[in-house]
């Protein structure tokens, strides 16, 4: 609703929005905002590793299986295994 009123999100807004456009099946939305949103790196560890795991599922389901490795991989940059 807020992004259908022009009403910028803000990063936890964004991590939640792209897990609903995941949950929705709308894979290749969910990846690009998961993708701008990563590489910004400014929200919860937690939700950085988190929204790793579901940009690698995106790519995964749309059948970019390298993309969903380097997504795993990318996840070590926010914090230690």
């Amino acid at each position: 609703r807020m992004q259908a009123e022009g009403q910028p999100l803000d990063d936890r807004q964004q991590y939640y929005y792209a897990r609903e456009l995941y949950d929705h099946a709308r894979y290749a939305e969910a990846a690009a905002l998961l993708s701008s949103w990563l590489e910004r790196g400014t929200g919860w560890v937690e939700n950085l590793i988190g929204g790793s795991q579901i940009l690698a599922y995106c790519h995964y389901r749309l059948g970019e299986e390298h993309k969903a490795l380097l997504a795993l991989l990318g996840s070590l940059a926010f914090d230690a295994p």
